[in-house]
Protein backbone atom coordinates (compact mmCIF):
# COMPACT_ATOMS: atom_id res chain seq x y z
CA UNK A 1 0.00 0.00 0.00
CA UNK A 2 2.53 2.29 1.12
CA UNK A 3 3.56 2.33 -2.84
CA UNK A 4 0.19 3.01 -4.03
CA UNK A 5 0.17 6.46 -2.06
CA UNK A 6 3.52 7.11 -3.01
CA UNK A 7 2.45 6.82 -6.88
CA UNK A 8 -0.94 9.08 -5.72
CA UNK A 9 1.11 11.97 -4.25
CA UNK A 10 3.48 11.70 -7.08
CA UNK A 11 0.24 12.10 -9.49
CA UNK A 12 -0.70 15.42 -7.76
CA UNK A 13 2.15 17.16 -7.27
CA UNK A 14 2.70 16.97 -10.78
CA UNK A 15 -0.58 17.97 -11.74
CA UNK A 16 -0.07 21.27 -9.52
CA UNK A 17 3.47 21.71 -11.34
CA UNK A 18 1.64 21.41 -14.41
CA UNK A 19 -1.12 23.54 -12.96
CA UNK A 20 1.51 26.27 -12.06
CA UNK A 21 3.17 25.80 -14.91
CA UNK A 22 -0.06 26.67 -17.06
CA UNK A 23 -0.86 28.86 -15.16
CA UNK A 24 2.30 31.07 -15.92
CA UNK A 25 2.39 29.57 -19.55
CA UNK A 26 -0.47 31.99 -21.70
CA UNK A 27 -2.94 30.25 -23.52
CA UNK A 28 -1.99 29.22 -27.32
CA UNK A 29 -5.78 30.02 -28.16
CA UNK A 30 -5.82 33.81 -26.82
CA UNK A 31 -2.62 34.02 -28.42
CA UNK A 32 -4.30 33.06 -31.93
CA UNK A 33 -7.03 35.51 -31.43
CA UNK A 34 -4.86 38.58 -30.31
CA UNK A 35 -2.79 38.13 -33.26
CA UNK A 36 -5.64 37.96 -35.35
CA UNK A 37 -7.16 40.89 -34.02
CA UNK A 38 -4.13 43.10 -34.64
CA UNK A 39 -3.68 41.13 -38.51
CA UNK A 40 -7.47 42.55 -38.71
CA UNK A 41 -6.31 46.37 -37.79
CA UNK A 42 -3.49 46.64 -40.13
CA UNK A 43 -5.67 44.77 -42.97
CA UNK A 44 -8.16 47.74 -42.42
CA UNK A 45 -5.02 50.29 -42.57
CA UNK A 46 -4.13 48.59 -45.50
CA UNK A 47 -7.70 48.80 -47.24
CA UNK A 48 -7.75 52.27 -46.71
CA UNK A 49 -4.46 53.27 -47.57
CA UNK A 50 -5.13 51.30 -50.97
CA UNK A 51 -8.54 52.99 -51.53
CA UNK A 52 -6.86 56.53 -51.16
CA UNK A 53 -4.10 55.68 -53.56
CA UNK A 54 -6.88 54.81 -55.91
CA UNK A 55 -9.03 57.95 -55.40
CA UNK A 56 -5.31 59.86 -55.68
CA UNK A 57 -4.33 57.53 -59.20
CA UNK A 58 -8.42 58.43 -60.36
CA UNK A 59 -7.46 62.37 -60.18
CA UNK A 60 -4.23 62.05 -61.48
CA UNK A 61 -5.94 60.46 -64.33
CA UNK A 62 -8.12 62.68 -64.94
CA UNK A 63 -6.05 65.90 -64.67
CA UNK A 64 -3.23 63.76 -67.51
CA UNK A 65 -6.30 63.50 -69.54
CA UNK A 66 -7.22 67.06 -69.89
CA UNK A 67 -2.94 67.73 -70.25
CA UNK A 68 -3.23 65.61 -72.65
CA UNK A 69 -6.23 66.72 -74.27
CA UNK A 70 -5.42 70.49 -74.22
CA UNK A 71 -1.64 69.96 -75.66
CA UNK A 72 -3.44 68.14 -78.27
CA UNK A 73 -5.98 71.41 -78.94
CA UNK A 74 -2.83 73.68 -79.12
CA UNK A 75 -1.23 71.50 -81.56
CA UNK A 76 -3.96 71.56 -83.55
CA UNK A 77 -4.04 75.02 -83.08
CA UNK A 78 -0.67 76.01 -84.04
CA UNK A 79 -1.16 73.67 -87.65
CA UNK A 80 -4.00 75.38 -88.83
CA UNK A 81 -2.15 79.14 -88.09
CA UNK A 82 0.32 77.50 -89.72
CA UNK A 83 -1.31 76.42 -92.83
CA UNK A 84 -3.02 79.74 -92.78
CA UNK A 85 -0.07 81.97 -92.61
CA UNK A 86 1.65 79.79 -95.54
CA UNK A 87 -1.67 80.64 -97.79
CA UNK A 88 -1.17 84.07 -96.56
CA UNK A 89 2.22 84.28 -97.77
CA UNK A 90 1.73 82.57 -100.94
CA UNK A 91 -1.44 85.38 -101.55
CA UNK A 92 0.56 87.86 -101.06
CA UNK A 93 3.37 86.81 -103.40
CA UNK A 94 0.91 85.89 -106.14
CA UNK A 95 -0.21 89.59 -105.80
CA UNK A 96 3.57 91.11 -105.62
CA UNK A 97 4.25 88.87 -109.15
CA UNK A 98 0.71 90.44 -110.85
CA UNK A 99 1.75 93.88 -108.88
CA UNK A 100 5.15 93.86 -110.96
CA UNK A 101 3.78 92.84 -113.85
CA UNK A 102 1.58 95.77 -114.35
CA UNK A 103 3.95 98.30 -113.37
CA UNK A 104 6.64 97.18 -115.71
CA UNK A 105 3.81 97.19 -118.33
CA UNK A 106 3.16 100.85 -117.08
CA UNK A 107 6.57 102.08 -117.36
CA UNK A 108 6.90 100.88 -120.89
CA UNK A 109 3.71 102.53 -122.06
CA UNK A 110 5.30 105.82 -120.08
CA UNK A 111 8.27 105.59 -122.18
CA UNK A 112 6.64 104.51 -125.43
CA UNK A 113 4.27 107.78 -124.81
CA UNK A 114 7.30 110.16 -123.69
CA UNK A 115 9.01 109.34 -126.61
CA UNK A 116 5.90 109.98 -128.99
CA UNK A 117 5.66 113.34 -127.42
CA UNK A 118 9.13 114.10 -128.14
CA UNK A 119 8.49 112.37 -131.81
CA UNK A 120 5.46 115.40 -131.26
CA UNK A 121 7.61 118.30 -130.47
CA UNK A 122 10.25 117.79 -133.39
CA UNK A 123 7.46 117.76 -135.80
CA UNK A 124 6.09 121.19 -134.25
CA UNK A 125 9.63 122.42 -134.47
CA UNK A 126 9.16 121.05 -138.42
CA UNK A 127 6.30 122.74 -139.08
CA UNK A 128 7.02 125.86 -137.56
CA UNK A 129 10.07 126.01 -139.61
CA UNK A 130 8.12 125.53 -142.66
CA UNK A 131 5.68 128.37 -141.72
CA UNK A 132 8.51 130.44 -141.13
CA UNK A 133 9.74 129.67 -144.13
CA UNK A 134 6.75 129.99 -146.46
CA UNK A 135 6.31 133.48 -144.80
CA UNK A 136 9.47 134.41 -145.67
CA UNK A 137 9.00 132.83 -149.68
CA UNK A 138 5.74 135.10 -149.62
CA UNK A 139 7.67 137.96 -148.60
CA UNK A 140 9.99 137.55 -151.11
CA UNK A 141 6.90 137.00 -153.99
CA UNK A 142 5.40 140.04 -152.76
CA UNK A 143 7.95 141.91 -153.08
CA UNK A 144 8.87 140.67 -156.27
CA UNK A 145 5.70 141.17 -157.66
CA UNK A 146 5.35 144.83 -156.10
CA UNK A 147 4.11 147.45 -158.79
CA UNK A 148 3.57 145.22 -161.64
CA UNK A 149 0.27 144.72 -160.91
CA UNK A 150 -0.54 141.58 -162.09
CA UNK A 151 -3.71 140.50 -160.47
CA UNK A 152 -3.23 137.24 -161.30
CA UNK A 153 -0.20 137.53 -159.52
CA UNK A 154 -1.74 138.77 -156.52
CA UNK A 155 -4.80 136.31 -156.41
CA UNK A 156 -1.88 133.26 -156.19
CA UNK A 157 -0.73 135.20 -153.25
CA UNK A 158 -4.07 135.81 -151.62
CA UNK A 159 -4.94 132.18 -152.11
CA UNK A 160 -1.69 131.19 -150.83
CA UNK A 161 -1.74 133.57 -147.81
CA UNK A 162 -5.10 131.76 -146.62
CA UNK A 163 -3.59 128.85 -146.86
CA UNK A 164 -1.39 129.59 -145.33
CA UNK A 165 -3.02 131.29 -142.17
CA UNK A 166 -5.45 127.89 -142.66
CA UNK A 167 -2.43 125.59 -142.15
CA UNK A 168 -1.54 128.23 -138.81
CA UNK A 169 -4.87 127.85 -137.44
CA UNK A 170 -4.74 123.58 -138.08
CA UNK A 171 -1.21 124.25 -135.97
CA UNK A 172 -2.70 126.08 -133.53
CA UNK A 173 -5.59 123.31 -132.68
CA UNK A 174 -3.00 121.13 -133.12
CA UNK A 175 -0.78 122.97 -130.38
CA UNK A 176 -3.42 122.95 -128.45
CA UNK A 177 -4.44 119.84 -128.65
CA UNK A 178 -1.16 118.70 -127.35
CA UNK A 179 -1.16 120.90 -124.08
CA UNK A 180 -4.56 118.91 -123.12
CA UNK A 181 -2.66 115.96 -123.77
CA UNK A 182 0.26 116.69 -121.78
CA UNK A 183 -2.37 118.00 -119.15
CA UNK A 184 -3.98 114.57 -119.08
CA UNK A 185 -0.30 112.95 -118.77
CA UNK A 186 0.29 114.89 -115.49
CA UNK A 187 -2.81 113.68 -114.02
CA UNK A 188 -2.16 110.33 -115.13
CA UNK A 189 1.11 110.63 -113.16
CA UNK A 190 -0.29 112.23 -110.11
CA UNK A 191 -2.81 108.98 -110.36
CA UNK A 192 0.04 106.67 -110.87
CA UNK A 193 1.81 108.37 -107.86
CA UNK A 194 -1.52 107.89 -105.86
CA UNK A 195 -1.42 104.18 -106.58
CA UNK A 196 1.93 103.63 -105.66
CA UNK A 197 1.64 105.22 -102.41
CA UNK A 198 -0.81 102.55 -101.70
CA UNK A 199 1.73 99.33 -101.77
CA UNK A 200 3.26 97.97 -98.69
CA UNK A 201 6.65 99.59 -97.78
CA UNK A 202 8.48 95.91 -97.79
CA UNK A 203 7.58 96.08 -101.98
CA UNK A 204 10.17 96.34 -104.06
CA UNK A 205 10.27 95.89 -107.74
CA UNK A 206 13.67 95.78 -109.78
CA UNK A 207 13.54 98.73 -112.08
CA UNK A 208 14.40 98.72 -115.50
CA UNK A 209 16.89 101.51 -117.06
CA UNK A 210 14.62 104.16 -119.43
CA UNK A 211 15.70 104.74 -122.85
CA UNK A 212 17.05 107.84 -122.91
CA UNK A 213 14.43 110.04 -124.94
CA UNK A 214 16.77 113.09 -125.71
CA UNK A 215 15.17 116.22 -127.88
CA UNK A 216 17.09 116.32 -131.06
CA UNK A 217 16.95 119.95 -132.22
CA UNK A 218 16.84 120.27 -135.79
CA UNK A 219 18.81 122.18 -137.73
CA UNK A 220 17.26 125.36 -140.34
CA UNK A 221 17.49 125.62 -143.90
CA UNK A 222 16.54 128.21 -146.12
CA UNK A 223 13.43 126.85 -148.43
CA UNK A 224 13.91 127.59 -152.26
CA UNK A 225 10.71 126.06 -152.64
CA UNK A 226 7.81 127.57 -153.86
CA UNK A 227 4.59 128.62 -151.51
CA UNK A 228 2.32 125.70 -153.17
CA UNK A 229 4.85 122.95 -152.34
CA UNK A 230 5.37 124.23 -148.97
CA UNK A 231 1.52 124.17 -148.24
CA UNK A 232 1.44 120.53 -149.70
CA UNK A 233 4.21 119.60 -147.57
CA UNK A 234 2.89 121.52 -144.49
CA UNK A 235 -0.67 119.88 -144.93
CA UNK A 236 1.21 116.26 -145.32
CA UNK A 237 3.05 116.94 -142.52
CA UNK A 238 -0.40 117.73 -140.61
CA UNK A 239 -1.67 114.80 -142.02
CA UNK A 240 0.76 112.76 -139.82
CA UNK A 241 0.34 115.33 -136.78
CA UNK A 242 -2.94 114.12 -136.50
CA UNK A 243 -2.05 110.65 -136.84
CA UNK A 244 0.13 111.13 -134.06
CA UNK A 245 -2.28 112.69 -132.15
CA UNK A 246 -4.65 109.81 -132.73
CA UNK A 247 -2.34 107.45 -131.57
CA UNK A 248 -1.32 109.08 -128.63
CA UNK A 249 -5.02 109.04 -127.68
CA UNK A 250 -5.13 105.67 -128.19
CA UNK A 251 -2.49 105.29 -125.81
CA UNK A 252 -3.61 107.79 -123.40
CA UNK A 253 -6.57 106.00 -122.63
CA UNK A 254 -4.63 102.52 -122.66
CA UNK A 255 -2.91 103.91 -119.89
CA UNK A 256 -5.75 104.86 -117.66
CA UNK A 257 -7.08 101.51 -117.83
CA UNK A 258 -3.98 100.19 -116.74
CA UNK A 259 -3.78 102.54 -113.82
CA UNK A 260 -6.88 101.91 -113.18
CA UNK A 261 -6.56 98.11 -112.82
CA UNK A 262 -3.64 97.93 -110.51
CA UNK A 263 -0.83 98.93 -107.98
CA UNK A 264 2.44 100.54 -108.90
CA UNK A 265 5.81 100.75 -107.01
CA UNK A 266 6.96 103.21 -105.18
CA UNK A 267 10.32 105.12 -106.69
CA UNK A 268 12.86 106.90 -105.12
CA UNK A 269 12.50 110.27 -104.00
CA UNK A 270 15.13 111.80 -105.96
CA UNK A 271 13.49 110.39 -109.60
CA UNK A 272 10.05 111.74 -108.16
CA UNK A 273 11.50 115.67 -107.89
CA UNK A 274 13.69 114.65 -111.67
CA UNK A 275 10.04 113.80 -112.79
CA UNK A 276 8.49 116.86 -111.30
CA UNK A 277 10.73 119.00 -112.83
CA UNK A 278 11.06 117.40 -116.63
CA UNK A 279 7.01 118.07 -116.62
CA UNK A 280 7.43 121.92 -115.71
CA UNK A 281 9.65 122.61 -118.48
CA UNK A 282 7.02 120.55 -120.39
CA UNK A 283 4.34 123.09 -119.01
CA UNK A 284 6.90 126.22 -119.67
CA UNK A 285 7.34 124.63 -123.06
CA UNK A 286 3.47 124.46 -123.78
CA UNK A 287 3.04 127.87 -122.56
CA UNK A 288 6.08 128.83 -125.12
CA UNK A 289 3.70 126.98 -127.58
CA UNK A 290 0.69 128.83 -126.50
CA UNK A 291 2.26 132.36 -126.75
CA UNK A 292 2.67 131.74 -130.36
CA UNK A 293 -0.95 131.72 -131.25
CA UNK A 294 -1.64 134.73 -130.54
CA UNK A 295 1.29 136.51 -132.65
CA UNK A 296 -0.76 137.80 -135.64
CA UNK A 297 2.05 139.76 -137.69
CA UNK A 298 4.13 137.63 -140.18
CA UNK A 299 7.59 139.16 -138.71
CA UNK A 300 6.67 139.31 -135.17
CA UNK A 301 5.55 135.76 -135.60
CA UNK A 302 9.38 134.48 -137.03
CA UNK A 303 10.71 137.01 -134.25
CA UNK A 304 8.63 134.83 -131.90
CA UNK A 305 9.35 131.93 -133.25
CA UNK A 306 13.49 132.22 -133.40
CA UNK A 307 13.02 133.13 -129.50
CA UNK A 308 10.83 130.08 -128.84
CA UNK A 309 13.78 127.72 -130.54
CA UNK A 310 16.27 129.68 -128.29
CA UNK A 311 14.14 128.66 -125.52
CA UNK A 312 13.14 125.22 -126.87
CA UNK A 313 16.89 124.50 -127.15
CA UNK A 314 17.54 125.28 -123.72
CA UNK A 315 14.64 123.68 -122.41
CA UNK A 316 15.95 120.58 -124.49
CA UNK A 317 19.15 120.98 -123.07
CA UNK A 318 17.90 120.61 -119.27
CA UNK A 319 15.78 117.51 -119.90
CA UNK A 320 18.47 115.88 -121.70
CA UNK A 321 21.28 116.67 -118.34
CA UNK A 322 17.39 115.23 -115.99
CA UNK A 323 17.34 112.52 -118.42
CA UNK A 324 20.76 111.34 -117.97
CA UNK A 325 20.58 112.27 -113.62
CA UNK A 326 17.37 109.87 -113.72
CA UNK A 327 19.38 106.87 -115.89
CA UNK A 328 21.78 107.21 -113.26
CA UNK A 329 19.98 107.17 -110.30
CA UNK A 330 18.09 104.43 -111.47
CA UNK A 331 21.23 102.03 -112.23
CA UNK A 332 22.40 103.24 -108.80
CA UNK A 333 19.15 101.57 -107.05
CA UNK A 334 19.87 98.62 -109.40
CA UNK A 335 23.32 98.24 -108.03
CA UNK A 336 21.94 98.16 -104.45
CA UNK A 337 21.21 94.35 -103.41
CA UNK A 338 17.56 93.71 -102.71
CA UNK A 339 16.93 91.16 -99.28
CA UNK A 340 13.56 88.76 -100.66
CA UNK A 341 12.08 87.64 -96.91
CA UNK A 342 10.68 83.82 -97.13
CA UNK A 343 7.51 82.37 -96.73
CA UNK A 344 6.85 81.92 -93.10
CA UNK A 345 7.47 78.37 -91.97
CA UNK A 346 4.61 76.83 -90.08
Amino acid sequence: MPEENEKVEDFISLWKKKMENDIETPSTIGATLERIKQVQEENEQLRNKIKENIELITKTEVIITKAIEENESLKQQLKNAGMVDNVKVSDIQQENIMLNNKVISLEKNLTEKEVELVSKINEMDDLKRKLEAASTASKEIERSTAGKGSEVTTALIDNLKSELSKKKTQVNELENRISELTEENEFLNKELLEKMKKLPIDYVVPVEEPKSSVIKPQSTKPSSETLEILCQDLQSDLNKYKKIVEKLNKEKSELAQTIESGGFQLEPEEIKILKRDNEELKNELSQIQKSLQNKSQEAAWATQINEADKKIKSLQEQLEGKDHLIVELKAKQQSQPIVHEGPMSG
